[in-house]
């Protein structure tokens, strides 16, 4: 073969290689079977991944508690009580508060309540009734048609416009609240658990300055000590109770035996009873415009509400 043929031939070969493996697209490589992928290999020396922890932050010039870190808790939020409104009758009053609370086994919990305090029999000092009202928008399971076969009174605790009543005074209106309270969702029953276990802050924040905040605490108390009865598991009269009179606190049996041999077993009709007897004997305590003053079983507790009085909503 001609040697000038030869090199002419050799500069051709050349060019279609430099030009095939020009042609690859990115990410690829020439190789005797054409384009491959190019294979990544992951180098050990690669940098490791650390937590970013409040130091770290620091040291990068950041405020450590200006940057949130993972999944926020709905626990962070912070507990809001504010007067929703103020009212009362010839034989009743309430209060009204709007509440956020730190987030539980469901998360944050919202709504309105109300507290209500009524008297046929007795006064303000010695009210016949207390009770917590929910309604629809803060308990979504509220179900008038099946809670009002949980009592057979006149006025029963589950009403039409969607709203209950939860009682904690009057063994028989316990008995109604805690049918009541059993048929709310779990989701709910978590919720006035809430707002039960936490009611003496509530109504303590929410009627700060208020003229009348001595009497309603008196009255969270009240919830407060009788909620168990309301919020218990069981439903029987005749389940074992305990009642501790120091804390004040009542009860169910746990394992078989109280906390303390003094505290019971008892009946559950009895326990409530040496709860009303208890806080009978705990007088209730209203502001008058001179300052406050504790009433006697003689003496009339007249209430003196702040500003204009609003409607109960």
């Amino acid at each position: 073969m001609n040697p000038l043929f030869k090199f002419f031939l050799a500069v051709l070969l050349l060019a279609v290689a430099s030009f095939s493996w020009a042609a690859c697209p990115e990410g690829t490589k020439q190789t005797y079977k054409g384009c491959e992928a190019i294979e990544e290999k992951v180098s050990e020396a690669q940098p490791e991944v650390k937590e970013v922890t409040a130091e770290i932050l620091e040291l990068s010039g950041f405020v450590a508690e200006e940057v949130q870190i993972g999944v926020v808790e709905s626990d962070v939020v912070e507990m809001m009580v504010s007067p929703a409104w103020v009212d009362r009758g010839e034989d009743w009053l309430g209060r009204g508060f709007d509440v956020v609370l730190p987030g539980g086994d469901f998360g944050m919990v919202s709504g309105k309540i109300g507290l209500s305090v009524a008297w046929w029999y007795g006064s303000e000092k010695k009210p016949d009734h207390i009770m917590m009202k929910f309604d629809s928008m803060t308990l979504p399971s509220i179900d008038y048609q099946d809670m009002r076969r949980c009592g057979f009174f006149y006025k029963p605790l589950a009403r039409e416009d969607g709203t209950v009543r939860l009682a904690f005074w009057r063994i028989p209106r316990i008995r109604e609240s805690h049918c009541i309270y059993k048929k709310l969702s779990e989701v709910d029953q978590a919720a006035v658990s809430a707002f039960v276990n936490q009611i003496e802050t509530i109504v303590e924040i929410g009627t700060e300055g208020a003229s009348d905040a001595d009497y309603w605490k008196k009255i969270a108390f009240r919830i407060r000590v009788n909620s168990p009865f309301v919020l218990s598991e069981t439903e029987t009269v005749f389940e074992a109770w305990c009642w501790d009179e120091d804390k004040p606190e009542v009860y169910p049996i746990v394992s078989g035996n109280c906390k303390q041999p003094e505290h019971g077993p008892i009946e559950k009709v009895r326990a409530a009873v040496s709860v009303r007897v208890y806080l009978q004997d705990q007088p209730l305590i209203c502001k008058t415009i001179v300052g406050v003053i504790e009433v006697s079983d003689e003496e009339e507790c007249t209430m003196v509400f702040d500003g204009e009085i609003q409607p109960n909503e």
